[in-house]
């Protein structure tokens, strides 16, 4: 008889601490429709800048880049973008693609993103300059600060691939240069709409 009131407490304990939750889900389920209602619409058009902390050479680089960019669609996007790296390696100017996840940056102040990207590398090296083509992908987040804000900071980390000819720089104790196709980026934005 004792084992039964104790399994009937822990079901009521459960309950209990469970049934909170089951409740906000259905009331969220009726409350749904006026929340999109009164949530502000995708901002189709954003323009910002940021910096960056980009990776190449086994070492990190600050950097800074311009973005703008146009939502077509709940989830898709396209922007053009220019980066410069503080040490004047090379600049970089490209279109991205952007699938959003959920596309509910206004309501839920967040949305996860796939960015496909391709550029062009502009450097000079050897007394000639190169321009070769670029790839990337990368994952990042745009997100509010504040609900009524005009504004959104976006976070990503992105890689790079340099199709043809690679970055270079002397390597300081042999009288040789080091090549590199591949850069990593880890950036900040800031977004106005």
């Amino acid at each position: 008889m004792r084992s039964f009131s104790k399994i009937g407490n822990l079901l009521v304990f459960v309950f209990l601490l469970f049934g909170n939750s089951f409740a906000d889900y259905f009331l969220d389920m009726n409350m749904g429709e006026t929340n999109a209602a009164e949530s502000r619409a995708l901002p189709t058009f954003a323009v910002g800048a940021g910096a960056s902390l980009d990776y190449y050479f086994n070492s990190f680089n600050g950097g800074a880049q311009i973005t703008g960019q146009f939502r077509f669609h709940r989830h898709h996007a396209v922007d053009l973008f220019g980066a410069i790296p503080f040490d004047g390696d090379f600049y970089e100017v490209g279109l991205d693609y952007r699938f959003y996840f959920t596309g509910k940056l206004m309501s839920e102040s967040y949305d996860d993103f796939l960015r496909l990207g391709v550029s062009g590398i502009y450097m000079e090296k050897n007394d000639d300059s190169y321009f070769p083509p670029a790839v990337s992908l990368g994952y990042g987040r745009d997100f509010l600060f504040f609900k009524k804000a005009d504004f959104m900071g976006r976070v990503e980390v992105r890689a790079s691939y340099i199709l043809g000819e690679p970055l270079s720089q002397k390597m300081k104790d042999l009288p040789m240069t080091e090549d590199t196709h591949f850069i990593a980026y880890l950036q900040f934005s800031l977004l106005f709409f």
